[in-house]
């Protein structure tokens, strides 16, 4: 299966942060130009969100289960260069433990959000 494919099952949100001038940033808008349609096609419930940012450097953060997330830099990275840190960071949620709808179980008990916050009371287990 594509990596495309595979971005709803092992990530939980992708973000995309790049300047919407700087030619550091050029790699990562084309990306996003061209690929936006086809990730959200085939992962229509995964949030895809792209956050143009004046004199920001070219990045894309992974929100994982469990509250867990990864930042790859994307400055001065080519479109190609771009697709292949997307792709790892994909592939790296494949190893990464997931919980059913995306909520998270902490070895502590307390239930999270994929963003790593509380949203329930303590698992009492039995």
């Amino acid at each position: 299966m594509s990596w495309r494919a595979l971005l709803s099952r092992n990530v939980q949100e992708i973000r995309f942060v790049f300047c919407p001038q700087a030619p550091s940033s050029a790699g990562a808008r084309e990306f996003v130009k061209k690929n936006y349609a086809d990730l959200k096609t085939l992962n229509p419930r995964t949030p895809i969100v792209v956050r143009p940012w004046h004199d920001e450097q070219a990045r894309v953060i992974a929100l994982y289960d469990f509250g867990e997330k990864e930042l790859g830099k994307l400055d001065n990275l080519n479109e190609s260069e771009v697709e292949g840190v997307v792709r790892d960071l994909v592939l790296r949620g494949s190893g990464l433990p997931t919980s059913p709808n995306g909520l998270g179980l902490r070895p502590s008990g307390e239930i999270v959000d994929p963003l790593g916050r509380q949203v329930g009371e303590h698992y009492a287990s039995s």
